[in-house]
């Protein structure tokens, strides 16, 4: 019985070392932006949160509201700020660049561009079991 538990534990162990290896990408938040004030940022959302720092910040979200008529209107956001203290918004109400923040989760990469009005451009989301949760 006891060289039974062993093995189990033994086992366990093995099982438990295979699942914290494995290929991790840190990838810190950075923020551009540019003379003209458009811009870009990227970053993983797990690494932000598990940041050093208490600056790294990076996310989206979306607001619906219902109208007096009774129409709902759709508004998105996009925001980071890296260890420097440099952040970046954008707004948009592109249904198609909203489709894209509704598969952000906490193991999700992401990547936002905005143009000189603050409009988002381009909103990347990215997936992978090595992106820290």
């Amino acid at each position: 019985m006891k060289k039974q538990l062993w093995m189990t534990a033994m086992g366990l162990a093995l099982v438990a070392t295979a699942a914290s290896s494995g290929t991790v990408t840190p990838v810190a938040v950075t923020v551009q932006v540019n003379t003209n004030l458009s811009g870009a940022a990227i970053g993983a959302m797990g690494q932000a949160r598990q940041s050093a720092n208490s600056q790294e910040y990076i996310g989206c979200g979306i607001q619906k509201s219902q109208t007096t008529t009774g129409s709902v209107t759709s508004y998105a956001f996009c925001q980071a700020r890296n260890a420097a203290g440099v952040s970046g918004i954008c707004s948009t109400q592109d249904a198609a660049l909203m489709d894209a923040i509704h598969g952000i989760a906490d193991n999700s990469y992401l990547s936002f561009y905005w143009n000189t009005s603050g409009q988002c451009t381009r909103i990347i989301v990215s997936t992978h079991s090595y992106f820290i949760p």
